[in-house]
């Protein structure tokens, strides 16, 4: 009996069970290694072990410790080992603030976690691959707003085990020792990637060029590379798409609810919460031991040693310690990794590399920061209860966000772009009720929800047996395959085809159809715009494909003519919400005020918002 099931007997027992069922269970012992998956590499040999028909491999260092003198410098290849090293348990997690959104346990909230000895992947491969059978390969960057996370909270047994991939997982770099500008620190590069400003995303750079020179050893064709990623790792799946540093190394991109968001490379230096001062100048008035004078060589040796976890501490933005107050760059137009004017105008103009590309979002991304958010919703009992604070406010707000959320990385890019790009979105929604709150209302096919589908391992957090249920979970497990299946299929071939026997068939952006689509999206588009995939279960509708166009402008139209909001106030404070995902670029170009080009479609109702310095 499920802990859900158990729930619905009594409303009195309710608290206490689910608080009880959601307990975080023992960290698992460390598989045994085994010896019949011993693979030799140029850095040395690697055991592994076997997991339910797929063998495993972790920890794998890719490239040598950024620590030290290697702070702050594009990733330098892994030094080699003596002997052979047991791949059974994960590597280090990289620095970050302890949250329950990154996988962290509880006694971790808040507290400075991790090591910058934090480069290491892992493998999963299907079993006894015959040596002339090489395998198509799928490298995911893992979300959490490049700030938190790690490739240790994501198993990919199910998807290897049904598709037979080769699956890698990574660690990269996080908030200010992945994305951090300073001229000292640029001065003193000794290749040209160390004057960069984006080490994250070479750290990905790094892992791919190690796929390409190892992956033939685990079965894996380093021909057919797909890179993929959610949330902040969709957005990583953009930019590597966009570094020149990348070309060639991958060979399809799937990008989920990634985002176009590049900050400046003149804000990134004079940083954020410091007071328009470097975050320099703000370590020099917190640390000791500062250099005087213009010694860059100095002062760039001070920084690399300053404290991981000082550090951290000195970019928060004000209130309790961790990762909801936490305000370092991310994704920087640095000019070297990534266009100085954005990603949004290097798709714009072409300047991607030209290989296959899916990108999607959740129908209801937001509902999950919403949910959260005591400004949008009521929180009782550690979440076991939620309840939105204005319903009606509560679905225009999640509408819009999440369909600008949409427009800009989906509809803007495909309608950009063209060919070789397939879309979807994912609307499955059937969570459970319990007790008073309707979570298929609250959370709705919220932001990241689709990650266990295509895992196939159905865990989110304290949450699962409330989001996956006994009564869902069949239908779930068909979707599951039905999507592991596109992912799979796209990785193998370059296209998603059909998923599996009798699945529909998905079609790319732009192919004319003489047929109307089954569907017309959710309200928010046209009607007429390109292909998208609908991804549901057999209960909504199913996987279907649909006709939707939702571009930012048109998006803006809609929120100004809309007649469900109570007053002008709540439309505007929605409209803030929705710039803040659109760069003026999408509008009338890079130097269009947002604000003022929306007076055209609202009549200037709303007066000031504040300024994004997000590109």
């Amino acid at each position: 009996m499920t802990c859900a099931r158990i729930l619905s007997t009594t409303a009195v027992l309710a608290v206490v069970l689910l608080a009880g069922c959601s307990e975080p269970p023992p960290p698992p012992q460390p598989p045994e290694a085994d010896p019949s998956t011993r693979i030799d590499l140029s850095t040395g040999s690697l055991i592994g072990y076997r997991s339910e028909g797929v063998r495993v491999w972790k920890g794998i260092p890719y490239a040598a410790a950024p620590v030290g003198e290697l702070r702050w410098k594009a990733p330098r290849p892994a030094e080699a080992w003596q002997g052979e090293r047991e791949a059974v348990e994960f590597g280090n997690r990289c620095v970050q603030f302890g949250s329950p959104l990154g996988g962290a346990a509880p006694e971790e909230y808040g507290l400075v976690i991790g090591s910058e000895d934090c480069l290491f992947l892992n493998v999963y491969a299907p079993e006894n691959l015959p040596r002339d059978d090489a395998r198509a390969v799928m490298l995911w960057i893992h979300g959490g707003g490049n700030t938190i996370g790690s490739s240790n909270s994501y198993d990919f047994t199910d998807l290897v085990r049904n598709e037979g991939v080769v699956a890698v997982s990574i660690n990269y770099r996080m908030g200010p020792f992945g994305w951090f500008a300073h001229e000292a620190l640029a001065a003193q590069g000794e290749q040209p990637e160390d004057r960069s400003a984006n080490f994250a995303v070479l750290d990905m750079v790094q892992a791919l060029r190690w796929v390409q020179d190892n992956i033939g050893a685990f079965g894996g064709d380093p021909e057919r590379v797909t890179i993929f990623g959610e949330s902040a790792g969709g957005t990583d799946v953009f930019a590597l798409l966009l570094a020149p540093q990348a070309r060639g190394l991958f060979h399809r991109a799937i990008a989920q609810s990634g985002t176009l968001g590049t900050q400046s490379l003149d804000w990134s230096r004079s940083g954020s919460e410091s007071g328009g001062h470097s975050m320099e100048q703000l370590w020099r008035e917190q640390f000791a031991g500062a250099p005087q004078g213009d010694d860059a060589a100095a002062l760039a040796s001070w920084m690399r040693g300053l404290d991981a976890e000082a550090l951290m501490m000195s970019y928060l933005r004000g209130g309790e310690p961790g990762a909801r107050n936490f305000n370092p760059p991310r994704i920087i137009g640095d000019g070297i990794v990534l266009p100085e004017d954005g990603m949004t105008a290097g798709f714009t103009r072409g300047d991607h590399h030209r290989v296959p590309i899916i990108s999607g979002a959740t129908r209801d991304e937001m509902k999950l920061f919403m949910a959260l958010d005591p400004e949008h919703a009521d929180i009782w009992f550690g979440g076991l209860q939620i309840f939105a604070r204005d319903e009606t406010l509560y679905e225009l707000h999640a509408r819009y966000t999440s369909s600008a959320w949409k427009a800009q990385s989906v509809d803007d890019l495909a309608a950009a772009l063209q060919s070789d790009i397939w879309t979807y979105r994912f609307d499955w929604d059937e969570e459970a009720s319990l007790l008073f709150t309707d979570f298929s209302q609250i959370f709705g096919a919220a932001h990241a929800f689709e990650i266990p589908f295509i895992t196939g391992e159905f865990r989110l957090g304290s949450l699962t047996d409330i989001i996956f249920t006994d009564e869902n979970r069949e239908r779930a497990r068909t979707l599951s395959r039905q999507m592991q299946g596109y992912w799979a299929e796209f990785a193998r071939s370059g296209a998603p085809a059909d998923g599996g026997a009798g699945h529909p068939l998905w079609k790319p952006w732009s192919e004319e159809d003489e047929d109307e689509n089954e569907d017309e999206g959710n309200g928010n588009g046209n009607g007429n715009g390109g292909n998208m995939l609908i991804l549901d279960s057999s209960a909504d509708g199913g996987v279907r494909m649909a006709s939707s166009e939702l571009s930012s402008i048109r998006l803006l139209d809609e929120l100004a003519s809309d007649p469900g909001f109570a007053d002008e106030v709540q439309r505007c404070a929605v409209l803030d919400s929705v710039l803040g995902w659109m760069r003026p670029l999408t509008l009338e170009g890079p130097e269009a005020d947002t604000r003022q080009q929306y007076q055209r479609w609202n009549g200037g109702s709303c007066s000031e918002a504040p300024r994004s310095q997000v590109r």
